[in-house]
């Protein structure tokens, strides 16, 4: 087994408060990890083989850390292929995105969902110090579609396109459950879920899970404060915990149980231009979903 993926969550905090959010009445402590661990994560998973993604966020607004731009300078010296992080757009200082742009990251996803106007500026200005600087990330935005018509849905796009090189839609989630466009997803032929065996996310407390829909830490275990990071993502909870998953056998109590999420792949419609207004939500005059026939589509290119 070779885990992929990593994710910090620099903070589990956050300056929104949105309905749609599944970790805005998170039970587990709210907090913000403090530099020394977060560097100790860093340096231990720079020597872990086969890491492709270092993300710098997991629940909270991950900006809003006060040491996110040394945190950030720190992730450079290291020489991981691939940093991201993700950001509600609100607040976010020229520091931030400078740094952002000298690491440089490669992906920075704005998951903003309401139409304030500050989220789409925030990137303008680091599409324009990508412009500047000839290095920075690649840029995403996503709005959750719950139902509104599409006319409101099309206020968004009017705000995004042009400024982000992919603009999607996506459904809702409430408390792990997530309400589709229809037809927005297909069963996968995988047996079991995969994602225990390639991911793992260092909670800002040092405890670490290995699912990225855990927000609540239900099966976080170990502690990288006290240990080191691959000890603790191969420790004998995790081992047991994967067995489980493969063959199908978690306890009925566990948050895997629950849980077919894994059962399907989401096929966010990437957008080029406004949905139409005389036909159903998520439908085209063919009968096929917008997600079907639209998830190839990119924006244009923005230099």
């Amino acid at each position: 087994m070779r885990i992929r993926s990593i994710q910090i969550e620099v903070t589990s905090a956050c300056n929104l408060r949105c309905s749609i959010c599944w970790g805005r009445d998170m039970a587990r402590p709210s907090g913000f990890m403090k530099l020394a661990l977060f560097k100790k994560v860093v340096d231990e998973a720079a020597g872990m083989p086969r890491l492709r993604t270092l993300s710098l966020h997991f629940n909270g607004e991950s900006t809003i850390h006060p040491d996110f731009v040394e945190m950030l300078e720190y992730v450079g010296t290291k020489g991981f292929g691939r940093v991201e992080y993700t950001s509600n757009g609100m607040n976010v200082s020229d520091e931030v995105l400078l740094a952002t742009v000298k690491l440089p990251v490669a992906h920075v996803h704005f998951s903003a969902h309401g139409l304030h106007p500050e989220p789409p500026e925030t990137a303008r200005r680091l599409r324009a110090l990508r412009a500047e600087h000839g290095q920075g990330p690649r840029t995403s935005a996503n709005i959750c579609w719950g139902g509104q018509p599409p006319e409101k849905m099309n206020e968004h796009f009017a705000q995004w396109y042009g400024v982000v090189d992919k603009f999607s839609l996506s459904g809702t989630i409430d408390e792990m459950a997530w309400t589709h466009l229809p037809n927005g997803f297909v069963e996968r032929s995988q047996p079991h879920c995969s994602q225990p065996f390639r991911y793992a996310a260092v909670l800002w407390d040092g405890s670490v899970t290995v699912c990225c829909h855990d927000l609540r830490g239900d099966l976080a275990s170990g502690n990288v404060n006290t240990d080191t990071l691959v000890n603790t993502v191969h420790e004998p909870y995790f081992v047991e915990l994967r067995e489980q998953i493969r063959t199908q056998t978690t306890p009925e109590d566990c948050l895997c149980t629950k849980c077919d999420l894994w059962k399907v792949r989401y096929q966010f419609p990437v957008l080029k231009k406004p949905l139409p207004l005389d036909e159903p939500p998520g439908i085209n005059r063919c009968g096929r979903t917008i997600i079907q026939t639209q998830r190839r589509l990119r924006l244009p290119v923005i230099s």
